[in-house]
C-alpha cells in the first residue's frame, strides 16, 4: 500500500515510476541496461532479497546511484555504515510525509 500510494504521489508530481514487487525484482529493474533511473527508493524490509542485498549489489555496479532507503524500523550498523561512506544515499522513517520524501528527493536530484 506504501509503495503504491508513494508511487501515486510521484507520478502526480509528473516523474516517471516503476514499482517492484520485492527486492530481486527492483534488482533486475536497476540492472537492466534499457531502463535508466535517477533515483531509487528502496524499502528495508523486502521479500527474495532485502534492502541491504539490493543496495550492496546496485552500488557495486553503479557506486555513484542515488538512493533513498525506508523503514520503520530505524537504521541499522550496516545501513549506518553505507551512508556514512556514500554521500548519495539517504534514510527516510517511516511513517514519513510526503514533504519528506519530496525533500530527500530534491536534495539528491541537487547533487
Amino acid at each position: 500500500m506504501i509503495r503504491r500510494n508513494t508511487g501515486n504521489l510521484l507520478k502526480e508530481l509528473k516523474h516517471s515510476v516503476t514499482l517492484a514487487i520485492d527486492g530481486q525484482q527492483a534488482l533486475d529493474f536497476i540492472t537492466n541496461p534499457q531502463n535508466h533511473f535517477d533515483l531509487v527508493i528502496l524499502d528495508w524490509i523486502m521479500p527474495r532479497l532485502n534492502g541491504l542485498e539490493v543496495l550492496e549489489k546496485t552500488l557495486k555496479l553503479f557506486p555513484d546511484f542515488k538512493i533513498i532507503v525506508s523503514s520503520g524500523f530505524g537504521s541499522d550498523k550496516r545501513l549506518s555504515d553505507k551512508l556514512k561512506e556514500y554521500s548519495k544515499i539517504k534514510f527516510l522513517t517511516k511513517p514519513y510525509t510526503p514533504e519528506e520524501l519530496l525533500e530527500l528527493i530534491s536534495e539528491l536530484q541537487s547533487m
